[in-house]
């Protein structure tokens, strides 16, 4: 909550259930924080993050010259085995180091209908280092209202809990978007939308911007009245 300086008197401190909590003004204030981007997406991820070091490794030892790869995702949403990619793109990519090039100047690739996998290939030529990078294929993506709200739902489950621990909680969704599979910024739709929820504050975090957005909300019926024994 560094991204917002009002919040300092509230003295956060990590917990759990919910994640922070403070105390201002005499009223315990808890705060939980989510992600944008479930555990399945993460795994996806780290297998092509995975696949494409073995690559990079398997360039260097075979001599190609010192390249900064980019891959753009045809689909960072789908399952894949890491050998079927390993080898996918041991086929797809590493004879592009072949093609001719300016020596300093990126070079794009559309394989898009010669691939399971990959959109478009980026290489740039460079004096000694072997840097392979996963994008997705537009790089920053929209957030939907309808998004935020099924996170919200999906919280919803756990408020109950929250509150014998604190008078009021706010969740606060986050995405950390120096990772490029979390490069997500708020629609303006889903900017202007009012939230149904039982937290009684709603925020977006984008943590390679530290920037802070507070979101509109209205009460859900029985979750933000709820009482519970201390």
């Amino acid at each position: 909550m560094e991204s917002r300086p009002e919040f300092l008197a509230y003295n956060f401190v990590h917990l759990d259930n919910p994640d922070f909590q403070g105390v201002y003004q005499g009223k315990r204030i808890g705060v939980e924080v989510t992600s944008l981007i479930d555990d399945d997406r993460i795994k996806i991820r780290q297998v092509k993050e995975q696949a494409l070091h073995e690559l990079a490794g398997f360039a260097k030892e075979q001599g190609y010259p010192p390249t900064w790869v980019r891959v753009h995702w045809k689909d960072t949403t789908s399952w894949c085995n890491k050998a079927e990619l390993v080898k996918e793109l041991t086929v797809k990519i590493l004879p592009l180091f072949k093609k001719p090039r300016k020596s300093d100047r990126t070079v794009r690739f559309d394989i898009d209908t010669a691939s399971n996998y990959v959109d478009e290939v980026m290489l740039t030529p460079t004096l000694d280092r072997y840097s392979w990078q996963t994008l997705p294929r537009n790089w920053v993506r929209q957030v939907t209202d309808s998004t935020v709200q099924s996170i919200l739902e999906k919280k919803h489950a756990k408020l109950i809990e929250y509150l014998h621990f604190c008078d009021e909680c706010w969740l606060l969704i986050g995405v950390d978007d120096w990772n490029s599979d979390q490069a997500y910024q708020l629609s303006p739709e889903a900017r202007a939308a009012v939230y149904k929820t039982g937290f009684r504050r709603l925020f977006f975090l984008r943590n390679g911007e530290s920037k802070v957005d507070e979101l509109t909300t209205i009460s859900f019926p029985g979750l933000d009245q709820v009482n519970v024994e201390n």
